[in-house]
């Protein structure tokens, strides 16, 4: 073979190894690009998290890998950007910018959101987080969002409650001339009534925090307990007969032929169950059945007549105080 013969017949077997060459390196820089990691496609990340910037190697072909490689928890409401994408091996700047964190308190319930959300009235809109005409929130909901602020929901609940109550009863007092001082005697018993009370009761996250009435009605009156108690001083009884009277005087005195001079002496009219205490004031020009001549003043307190001058039918006891 001639030698212009073998030397064309080298070259183009050379360019023949040189093109298949060629083409492999392709097929295996592409297999290595689309495996999940490549030694021969290390770079440097510049890596900005939240103005916190680290120089950080890697091996990762996407901003995933990157993340799940050095253990970085991304959040769906960060904001994420890079200079050039990971599969060209050239070197990336990335960059997060991290939404502003908040606590949410709802009815009681904390829950951490993160949002971009300028205002606590747009956070609750895009949250979904309804309220009740009552509801409260804290801060007021024109307050402006930012990192580390806590929002409170408070759910606030009405509901009406009925009781029903006794009323209680009054004790009454009446004296009574026929009971020695001292003695007592119930006239009437007692009885609770009872009513009926409406209350408005107030919850902020299901705990009761008022309590008011909002109306009440009587379903049955009480009845009082009544007392009798006794007003008669003790008593030695004397005499019953008539009773005139002998003196036009304001002073209660009566002349009696029973006792001594300055006696004290109760006269009943049996007639109408008036009494009067009198000082005896010695003894009386008057017989049988007249048993006690009065002064016109404890005549008159009897009831008595002064025209007629005669009551029919009085008692006569000594006091013993």
């Amino acid at each position: 073979m001639p030698d212009r013969l073998k030397f064309r017949a080298i070259l183009v077997g050379f360019v023949s190894v040189v093109v298949c060459l060629g083409l492999l390196g392709a097929e295996l820089g592409h297999k290595k690009v689309k495996g999940k990691r490549s030694f021969f496609c290390s770079q440097k990340v510049i890596f900005n998290d939240n103005n916190r910037i680290e120089d950080k190697i890697s091996f990762a072909l996407n901003e995933k890998d990157f993340f799940k490689e050095h253990n970085i928890e991304v959040f769906s409401e960060d904001k994420l950007s890079k200079t050039l994408p990971f599969n060209l091996c050239k070197g990336v700047i990335l960059k997060i910018e991290r939404a502003p964190v908040v606590e949410v308190e709802i009815g009681g319930k904390n829950q951490i959101v993160r949002t971009w959300q300028k205002k606590v009235s747009d956070l609750l809109k895009e949250k979904k987080i309804f309220l009740g005409k009552k509801d409260r929130v804290e801060p007021n909901i024109d307050s402006l969002i930012y990192s580390g602020l806590k929002v409170r929901v408070i759910r606030i609940g009405e509901r009406t409650e009925e009781e029903i109550v006794k009323i209680a009863f009054n004790s009454e007092q009446r004296p009574d001339n026929n009971l020695v001082r001292g003695e007592t005697r119930v006239l009437q018993q007692g009885e609770y009534g009872e009513k009926i009370i409406v209350y408005k009761i107030t919850s902020e996250n299901n705990v009761d925090v008022k309590k008011e009435i909002i109306s009440e009605k009587v379903l049955k009156q009480p009845k009082n307990r009544i007392i009798a108690y006794g007003t008669k001083p003790p008593t030695t009884y004397l005499a019953t007969g008539q009773a005139k009277w002998y003196i036009q005087t304001n002073q209660m005195i009566g002349a009696c032929n029973l006792v001594p001079k300055g006696t004290r002496l109760l006269v009943t009219n049996l007639a109408n169950g008036k009494s009067v205490e009198v000082i005896s004031s010695g003894w009386g020009a008057f017989t049988n059945p007249v048993v006690i001549d009065l002064s016109t003043s404890a005549f008159e307190k009897l009831g008595g007549n002064l025209w007629l001058g005669l009551i029919p039918n009085v008692k006569v006891e000594k006091i013993n105080e």
